[in-house]
Formats: C-alpha cells, sequence, structure tokens
C-alpha cells in the first residue's frame, strides 16, 4: 500500500512538472512575440514620435511577427476600397489622423533592424495621404509596396529603385519621377489612379505588366535645349523601357504626350481611351519592339487629339485598329503614321474615324494581311502607302473591303500623287490569287495615271498605247484594230473601185492585160497588202488612186462623190498605221513598253 501511494506521488510530480514546462515555453514565446512588436515600435518611437492612428495601423500591419489580418494597413473608417470614404478626391476633407509620414514608409524600406520585421506582404496602406515627398531612388526595397486610393499630393522619386511590386493604383499623385526603375513584378497605375503631373519611368525595367487606368496629365510644357521651339508636354515618358508582360492604357485620358520610343514589350500594348496632345504628338512609339499584339480601341474606343507615331515598330503578332477615331485640327497634323511597321500578321483597320483630313502613313511598312472597310480609309490625298507589302486581303466580317480590282483601284486613288510600287504591289497579290484579268487592269490603269503626269502630249501618247495594246499588258487588242483598219480599207478601195478612180500601174515592160483594168484587183487583199509591211500581195504595186479622177458610187441608194486624190491620202494614212501598229504590237508581245 505505501508503495503504491509513492508511485502514486511521484507520477502526480511528473505530471505537475510537464504541465509547468508547458505554461512557461507559451509564456516564453507570447513574451518573444510581444518583445518582437515592442521592438518595432521601440525603433520607430525614437525617430516617429506622435504616430497617426493611420502610421499605426501601417505598423501593426507590416509586422513580422504580429502577422495582421486583412488585406491593407486601414487609414480610413472603411475596409473596402470602393467605399466613398476611400476615395482620395475627398483627401482634403480627411482628418490628420490619416496622415502617413513618407519618411516613415522610407525608413521601413532603408532601415536594416526594420526592414527586417516588415511582413513580406510589404507596405499595404489604404486610404492615407502621404505627407512630404516620398523619395526610394537607388534603394532595394526587399518588400512590396501598395499604395491604394491613397493621396501623394507631393513628388514620388523612385529612380533606379529596385522592388518586388509596386502598385500605386486608385491613388492621386502629383509628379512621379521614376526613370530607371527596376520591379521584379508589375508596376499598378490603375483602378482610377490619377497624375496631376508627368509620370517618367524611362528606362524602367518591369518583369511583369505595367497597368494604368485613369488620367494622366503632362506637368508643363518642356522645352528643347537644342531647339527653343520645339515644345513637348509629355504626360507619360517611358522612352526605352523594357517590359516583361503587357503594357496596358485602358479607359485613360491623358492630357499630353505619351513617349513609349525605343521600348520593349514581352506581351501585348493595349490603348484606349482618350489621348490629347493637339497639334503635337499624342503618342510617340517609334521603334518599339512588341512581341504580342497592338491593340488600339476595340473593346474601349480610342480617341486621340494629335499624332499618333508607330514608325518602325515590330509587331510580334497583330496591328489592329477598331473603333478608333484620330482627330485633330484641319491645319495640324494628326493621324496615325505607320511607316516602316513590320507586323507579322494581320494589319486591321476597321471602324476607324479620321476626321479634319487625318491621314494613314503606311509608307514602307509590311503586313502578312490587310483587313479593312472603306469607311475607315482616309479621305483623297490623305492615304500613304507606297513601299507597303502584304501577302494578301482577309476578311472577318461583311463590312470588310473586298480584295477584287475595283475596290482596290479606289484605295489606291486615295494617294496623293503617283506612286508605281502600290500599284505593282496590288498586281501581284491579284495575280498569285488567280485573278490575272484584275492584275492586268490595275497595271493598265498605274500606266495611265503615270502618263498623265507629262502633260498633254502624255495624256495623247498614253491613250494611245493603252487603246492598242493596253500598255503591253494587252497585246492582242492591236490585232483588233488592225483587223478593223484592214476592213475600212477594204471598203474605201472598193468605192474607188466602183467610182473608177483606180487606175492600173502594170510595169512598162509589160503589156497591159486586155478587158477591163481593174479586174485583178481585190479590195481585201488590196487593204491588206497595203496595211501589212513587208508583205507584197501584187496589189499595191500594179494600182493606185489616180489623184486627177473622180467619180460617184451608189451607197445605200445614194451618190456619193468619189475624188482619186482623197483616196490616195487615206491610202498613205494606211500604210502609216500598219506600221505603226505592227511596230507597236510587235512591242506589246515583247514586253519592252510594260512598266512591270
Amino acid at each position: 500500500m505505501t508503495r503504491r501511494v509513492a508511485v502514486v506521488l511521484w507520477c502526480g510530480v511528473l505530471l505537475g512538472a510537464l504541465i509547468a514546462f508547458t505554461f512557461s515555453q507559451g509564456a516564453a514565446k507570447v513574451n518573444e512575440k510581444s518583445e518582437a512588436a515592442s521592438r518595432l515600435l521601440t525603433l520607430v518611437g525614437a525617430q516617429f514620435p506622435n504616430l497617426t492612428e493611420a502610421e499605426r495601423a501601417l505598423l501593426v500591419f507590416v509586422d513580422l511577427k504580429k502577422r495582421a489580418q486583412g488585406d491593407f494597413a486601414l487609414a480610413g473608417p472603411n475596409a473596402a476600397a470602393s467605399d466613398a470614404s476611400n476615395e482620395p478626391v475627398h483627401a482634403d476633407q480627411w482628418n490628420h489622423e490619416r496622415d502617413v509620414r513618407a519618411e516613415l514608409i522610407r525608413w521601413l524600406s532603408v532601415d536594416p533592424d526594420a526592414s527586417r520585421l516588415v511582413d513580406p506582404r510589404g507596405i499595404r496602406l489604404l486610404g492615407a495621404r502621404v505627407i512630404g515627398r516620398l523619395d526610394l531612388s537607388r534603394v532595394h526595397v526587399p518588400f512590396p509596396i501598395v499604395l491604394r486610393n491613397c493621396a501623394v499630393p507631393e513628388r514620388l522619386i523612385f529612380a533606379a529603385t529596385s522592388i518586388l511590386f509596386l502598385d500605386l493604383g486608385g491613388s492621386h499623385i502629383g509628379e512621379m519621377d521614376a526613370p530607371g526603375i527596376e520591379v521584379d513584378s508589375d508596376l499598378r497605375l490603375d483602378s482610377g489612379f490619377q497624375a496631376a503631373g508627368e509620370v517618367n519611368v524611362a528606362e524602367a525595367r518591369i518583369g511583369g505588366a505595367l497597368l494604368t487606368s485613369g488620367r494622366f496629365k503632362s506637368s508643363a510644357i518642356d522645352f528643347d535645349l537644342f531647339d527653343p521651339k520645339n515644345t513637348q508636354r509629355r504626360a507619360f515618358y517611358g522612352l526605352q523601357m523594357r517590359v516583361g508582360g503587357s503594357l496596358v492604357f485602358r479607359d485613360v485620358h491623358i492630357d499630353g504626350g505619351i513617349e513609349l520610343s525605343g521600348s520593349t514589350i514581352g506581351a501585348d500594348l493595349i490603348l484606349d481611351g482618350s489621348f490629347v496632345n493637339p497639334g503635337m504628338m499624342a503618342i510617340d512609339a517609334t521603334s518599339t519592339n512588341i512581341a504580342g499584339n497592338v491593340i488600339i480601341g476595340y473593346e474601349v474606343p480610342f480617341v486621340s487629339d494629335g499624332l499618333v507615331n508607330f514608325v518602325t515598330a515590330r509587331i510580334g503578332t497583330d496591328f489592329f485598329v477598331a473603333q478608333a477615331t484620330f482627330s485633330g485640327a484641319a491645319r495640324e497634323p494628326h493621324g496615325l503614321d505607320a511607316s516602316g511597321i513590320s507586323v507579322k500578321n494581320a494589319l486591321v483597320w476597321t471602324n476607324v474615324a479620321l476626321p479634319n483630313g487625318g491621314f494613314l502613313n503606311l509608307t514602307g511598312a509590311s503586313a502578312e494581311a490587310l483587313i479593312d472597310d472603306e469607311q475607315s480609309w482616309p479621305a483623297p490625298g490623305n492615304l500613304l502607302i507606297d513601299g507597303f507589302t502584304y501577302t494578301r486581303f482577309s476578311q472577318i466580317g461583311p463590312t470588310n473591303a473586298a480584295g477584287d480590282a475595283s475596290t482596290r483601284l479606289r484605295w489606291l486613288r486615295l494617294q496623293s500623287g503617283f506612286h508605281s510600287q502600290p500599284y505593282r504591289q496590288l498586281a501581284k497579290i491579284l495575280r498569285e490569287s488567280g485573278d490575272e484579268p484584275g492584275a492586268t487592269e490595275v497595271l493598265i490603269a498605274s500606266d495611265d495615271l503615270n502618263y498623265r503626269r507629262f502633260g498633254l502630249s502624255g495624256r495623247i501618247w498614253g491613250a494611245f498605247l493603252n487603246t492598242t495594246i493596253g500598255y503591253g499588258y494587252q497585246p492582242l487588242r492591236a490585232m483588233g484594230w488592225s483587223f478593223a483598219v484592214v476592213i475600212f480599207g477594204s471598203l474605201v478601195v472598193a468605192t474607188g473601185k466602183r467610182a473608177g478612180v483606180m487606175r492600173f500601174r502594170w510595169p512598162e515592160d509589160t503589156p497591159s492585160p486586155p478587158g477591163d483594168p481593174t479586174a485583178g484587183l481585190h479590195p481585201m487583199l488590196y487593204s491588206l497588202d497595203v496595211f501589212v509591211p513587208f508583205v507584197n500581195l501584187h496589189q499595191e504595186n500594179y494600182w493606185w488612186p489616180d489623184e486627177t479622177a473622180s467619180g460617184e458610187c451608189a451607197i445605200f441608194g445614194q451618190r456619193v462623190p468619189v475624188r482619186g486624190s482623197v483616196l490616195r491620202y487615206y491610202l498613205w494614212l494606211q500604210i502609216v498605221a500598219g506600221w505603226l501598229l505592227s511596230a507597236i504590237f510587235i512591242a506589246g508581245v515583247t514586253g519592252l513598253v510594260r512598266s512591270d
């Protein structure tokens, strides 16, 4: 019995010791967690006294040990980004407790002791007013920064900053100076984002997508130091960026120019909304290299006021323009300049308006296919397509323009002046598609315009070549005209024979044949003998009109006077026509007069 009691006592002692150890470990962990939290507050308290409620909420949210719940540190009373209380347009009505000092955000990013205590989610702040200038230039920020629906009135500086992810969605800022910024993932300036000054992300390196929506406005007019008369109003400056994903301007209003020259985009470039820079460059995408599509308009209408420039751009898939208006004042340059552009697949141009003389410039461009509609063609004189090459016309809808010769000739005639290459290109496409008559029609139309450039003489000679041999593309026309001349000549000769004005010209050493001296004269053979050079049918040598003779011939019951001198003049003309039509026929058959 005593032994059992001893065992029970020992078990109780061991159990108590185990319970005591467990409680002591739990208390140690609680104390450690509390110590970590207080350590961050201690660190911040030494440099940033008098924390606001928004700053305290931010510090609690980013604390690695406390692991706060929710998606954002809340500066306002509501956790919903769409709630009116979190709209930065009302930031002037927010109280002081919603302020977050810019220096506090910078301290969390650069102070090694503080940044070690920041949760990998990083800084995620909703509905705050950031006070002071946030300068993170040349800083490696080890975590994402999300300032959603915040008011940032002073300049944001991210020059040469390296960061995992940057999201300013829904925020209203002043200017953003971020040349050379490096973002591992996405850079978001969307969800109602507004910038009151230039956003500069020149030479940025963005691993993911650059997403924008909202309103952008240029800071002021910039002057070119080398050309003071050259002024620019840039709202978005993205010269020579490298974007791994898509670059999206979705449902934006941009007051000022967009500069994208020399940029490389790994996916699509999407442009819709309004882009306003009157009389200047609305969008400059010169020499961009875009691996995916360029989509202008389509889901949301696109409107520009100013010039849209894609000169020498390289497009990896399609260049798609739909629901787009390229507007501008009548005397200001506006429209799309895509000269030298290279499109791997289709160039789509549908439901496009070019008011007040807007132009489409595809000089030197190339695409696999062209898809357009006649309603989207520019006014006459505003289409520039010299050097534009393509392999086919395609139709994706019932309103798309056809690829037949008559439709495309109307398209070519919208050019200013004469350029032969677009006609040859169209003829090539029609011939390859099996439409040889259409190709011939196009080439004839090209030569018509070409000869008209040389005044009255050119028009006359061009009309002759077109009528006789179709500029060498239809040489058999000369055969038809020759046949008509021979038939008409035979009728003339027959009339002269019946009127008695034809005289026998037998060689002097041969006596005249007895009987009727015109018995061996055959009008058809005579006409053929006169017309065809180098052919002797023994007709012209033996008979010839007597220029002193005259007579009458009954034609359809009417007595018609016939004079030998008139008949002689006609035969001379027929001889000349024979030489000329024969020479033209040979030139047409051999291709000597063909422009292709």
